[in-house]
Formats: C-alpha cells, structure tokens, sequence
C-alpha cells in the first residue's frame, strides 16, 4: 500500500496508525505530489493521495477492501473550488494540483480511481472545473459517476455534503458503487422510505429508520463511552453530573438549537465562528480553561459569561477580560455555559475511533479532522467496490 502526504503533522498520525497496526503497512511517501514518480509507485495497487490523517485506508479497511485492490483515491486541495475560497478553480495553486494527480492517474491506470472534494467543486468555474475532472477521465480510458453524498445519513450527526466521483476502467460499472436500484425486474412496488443509515435517536443501538434516527444526536458520555456498533460515537445527550440536557447550536442557525452538528472544518482552536461552527450549551460547572486546555475540555466547560438584554436578545461573550465571541438573536438559557466541540468530539463527528489524532495540540487535531473524510462514508464506497468487484 501507498501513502503520499506532505503535511508533517498529518504524518506524524499516518505512521502512528500503521505502525501501531490501526492502518495497513505501507509506504509513507513524504515528497509533494508533484514530485511523485509513477514508475517508483506502479508496484502498489492500493494508491491513497493526500492520504491527510488516514480517512479512505480506514474506511476501505474496515470495509475489508484487500491491499492487492487496484484503486488511487484522494481528496486533492479544495481551497480554491470552495464557496468560502477565492473560487480560482482548477487555475488556482492548491486546488490546480488535481492536473499532478491526473498525471499519476494516466500513469499508473488502476481500475478504480475515487475523488473527494467539497460541492462547491460542481460550481466552479461556472461548473466547467467539473467538467475539465471528467473529461481529463473519459481521455485517459474511465468510465465515471459523481454524486453528492452527505455523512448524516452514514451514521454520524454532522451535515457534510461532499462530492465523490468513482471512475473505472469497466463499462457500467461506477454507478453500480455509488447508486443503489429501489428494485429489481418482477419485485413488489418498491418502498418510498429511504433506508440510509443515519446517526441514532439519543441511544446507543443503531438503526436504519429515518423518521426515528433523523436530526438526532447520538447520545454518549464523554468519559465513559463504551457502547459498540455501527453507528459512530458522538456528542452526549446530557451532562453526566447533574443531567442537564445538552443543546447544541451555530452552522448558521438562526432560529435555536440544531440535531445535526455543521461540517467540521479545518480552522485553528482560537477562531471562533458562529457560521461554520458547532457549539454545545450545557450546565455551566465555572471550570475555567482555552480552548487549547484539555482539562477544561475534557467533560468540562470553556467559561463563559453572558449578559440578557430584553427578552429575545442573550449576548454571548467569552470569560471576563477577553473580546466579544459573538452576538446573536438566538436564546440560550439561563445559568447554562457554551463550550466549542472538543477534538475528541470532532473524531467522533468524523467517524474516526477516539484519540485518532492524538499526540497533536488541539489546533492541529481541528485541523487535520477538518480536511478528513468522514470514514463510514468510505467505508460504505468500499463495501459498494467489493460487490461490483476489482
């Protein structure tokens, strides 16, 4: 197996797991892509570009996806196709990498190829970006389907629609993986209700029906979470001292608490932002601490003070002597604190076991998670490639 990743950090998380086992063995390819030379890597079948923290050998692993299974996956830079990016597309520094992945692509031509970006990719360039992916494809030989796929209907409370583009070198057989028939030819009429699996309604068990699971949050204690199954580990439903709910806002919500946290992003600890994050509200326990401390993050709240002008409006402001976080016309109850989702938290958001990136300050934990993959989605995309077959 191949790994090829720059970031020293991301590395560092890379070697840990395989070394320790969690990942297969491999080679860990330090050099940027550009430099990558596809006659030095063609005796590997299972090829994973900017390999980031792990996410697609997890989940092919998982998935039981063999080492010998001919297939280069990569999520390459979405910097410059995102809508919150300068949209250079194709033509900018980072996202303009996909042309060195191409070229490893032509050079090593394995039967599958898998690519990952965020959606904003469909409208880059006016959609022409996607068109020149596709099209550099169908030149090298592919067949190929794209869909938009979302991690809270994989088993994990968080709202992150990515595109996936499978390409093979079969005919017909891409959409085989990424869409699934309602039925088969002399089948009773197919069901309406939607069977994805989505994150569980405040319980330990998983399920697979929608109208009980959706807009739910999976309900685990922090420091003693020790319940198995297929659905990922995530926030708690309640403060394990005094049994106060937890609620759970941001991701430009405007109207109260949100079931399904934002997608994790990649920013810093020190960057606070009510658009793009998720924030818990639960029983303020007056632990101070940053948001770097992981004392005070683990099970224990980031200190906040907050002040209620009339009856809509509450400030939220961080602990005395510090600027204003935020203010919005959202209403938070009284006598509760506000913390940001912990690492450990944004692991469990992103399918990953707990302590994935440890060893990591937290800064570049919410980083490296941010950039990830949300593993069950991957570990779906492999279990859909073993059926249609290498």
């Amino acid at each position: 197996m191949y790994y090829n990743e720059n970031d020293k950090w991301c590395i560092k998380t890379l070697k840990y797991h395989i070394e320790a086992g969690n990942l297969h063995t491999g080679v860990v390819d330090q050099q940027s892509i550009m430099e990558v030379s596809t006659d030095d890597i063609r005796k590997h079948k299972q090829i994973h570009l900017f390999a980031g923290i792990g996410g697609f050998p997890l989940g092919f692993k998982q998935a039981g996806v063999p080492d010998e299974f001919s297939v280069i996956t990569g999520g390459f830079p979405c910097q410059d196709v995102s809508v919150a990016g300068p949209r250079n597309g194709l033509a900018g520094q980072r996202s303009g990498l996909w042309f060195e992945f191409l070229r490893v692509i032509q050079g090593i031509k394995p039967t599958w190829v898998i690519i990952e970006n965020v959606s904003g990719l469909l409208s880059s360039n006016g959609g022409r970006d996607m068109g020149t992916i596709l099209g550099g494809l169908a030149k090298c030989g592919y067949w190929w389907s794209y869909r938009v796929l979302d991690s809270q209907f994989f088993g994990v409370p968080q709202r992150r629609r990515r595109v996936f583009i499978v390409a093979s070198l079969r005919t017909g057989c891409p959409q085989k993986v990424l869409f699934e028939s309602q039925s088969s030819p002399g089948d009773p009429k197919p069901s309406r209700q939607t069977k994805s699996e989505t994150s569980s309604p405040l319980t330990q068990s998983p399920y697979t029906d929608n109208e009980a699971q959706h807009g739910k949050l999976i309900s685990y204690d922090l420091r003693n979470s020790t319940a198995t199954g297929d659905v990922t580990q995530t926030l708690q439903s309640k403060d394990s001292l005094n049994a106060q709910p937890v609620i759970a806002f941001g991701g430009n919500n405007t109207t109260g608490p949100i079931d399904i946290a934002t997608a994790i992003n990649a920013h810093g600890s020190r960057r606070y932002d009510f658009e793009s994050e998720t924030f818990v509200c639960n029983t303020f326990n007056g632990y101070t601490g940053g948001p770097d401390d992981n004392d005070a993050q683990g099970n224990h709240l980031i200190a906040f003070d907050y002040c209620i002008k009339g009856s809509e409006r509450t400030q939220i402001w961080r602990s005395p002597g510090y600027a204003q976080l935020q203010q919005r016309p959202d209403a938070i109850a009284y006598e509760q604190g506000v913390r940001r989702l912990t690492p450990i938290e944004c692991e469990r958001l992103q399918g990953f076991p707990d302590g994935w990136t440890e060893g990591n300050s937290d800064t570049q934990r919410y980083r490296q998670l941010g950039n990830a993959v949300t593993v069950p989605v991957i570990k779906w995309l492999g279990e859909r490639l073993l059926k249609v077959g290498d």
